[in-house]
Formats: C-alpha cells, sequence, structure tokens
C-alpha cells in the first residue's frame, strides 16, 4: 500500500470544493427584476452576465444603482439605495428565459446568485457558447 502523500502542491486550498457545477464564462446583457427587503419598491436593473453554471451565476455592472452606497452592515443609514431582497428574476431577452433564484452575494458591482431550479446544462453550454460567438463578431 503506497503511503499518503503530504505535498504542498497537492494540499493548495482547503480541498474543499463549494460549487457543485462548473462556471462558464458568458457576457450577456440580462435585466434583473429586484424587489426591495421592505417590498416596497420594485426595480428593473440592467445588468451583464458575467458567468453561470447549472446552480448559479454572477452578474454585474458599473452602474448598479447601489454602487456608492457602503455596503457594510454598520452604515445602513447612510445608504441611497434600499437594502435589497433576497429574491430576484434574471431575464436573458435574446434567449426569451426568465430565471428565478435568491441573491447570495452582492458587492457594488455585482450580484451572486443561485438559481431556484437548476437550468439544464444544454441550456447553460448553448449561453455560454452564443455569448463567446456574439462578443468575438462585436469586437
Amino acid at each position: 500500500m503506497a503511503p499518503l502523500r503530504r505535498h504542498a502542491l497537492t494540499q493548495l486550498g482547503d480541498g474543499l470544493e463549494r460549487r457543485q457545477f462548473f462556471r462558464r464564462d458568458a457576457i450577456c446583457p440580462v435585466l434583473l427584476f429586484l424587489v426591495s427587503q421592505d417590498r416596497r419598491q420594485k426595480h428593473v436593473v440592467a445588468a451583464r452576465l458575467v458567468n453561470l453554471s447549472e446552480g448559479g451565476c454572477m452578474v454585474a455592472d458599473d452602474a448598479f444603482p447601489w454602487r456608492d452606497d457602503d455596503l457594510s452592515a454598520a452604515r445602513l443609514a447612510e445608504r441611497s439605495f434600499p437594502r435589497l431582497g433576497e429574491t430576484i428574476i434574471m431575464r436573458v431577452p435574446w434567449i426569451d428565459m426568465s430565471f428565478s433564484g435568491s441573491i447570495r452575494r452582492q458587492g457594488n458591482y455585482t450580484l451572486n446568485i443561485e438559481f431556484t431550479e437548476l437550468v439544464p446544462t444544454p441550456l447553460v453550454e448553448r449561453m455560454s457558447a452564443m455569448e463567446s460567438a456574439a462578443s468575438g463578431a462585436s469586437s
């Protein structure tokens, strides 16, 4: 029986992969339908899909309405944009589909979204492949 190897190169990171699915690059426009945490305000925000997998995605934009807010919990009173609720609907107009999910992490320029239902792998592959071709043609 071979001894257990514990070399530094084979032990990079903590060894725990949090993601269940491989993330694919995709840079395409999406519409985000958001509701404030107090449910009094609804917003539609244009953004870009940065990457996606069957279980979730990351969207980004440098013009999010909350981009200048301090997102730390200690300074909630100084925010100019209301705190977002957890639920979100992401609309991808060029394939005429919507995906519901919940916001897992909010940054000033990014949102990490976990989908309510898994997106089929062929659709994820199609979305990432179509955008790669479209972005190459537009440059």
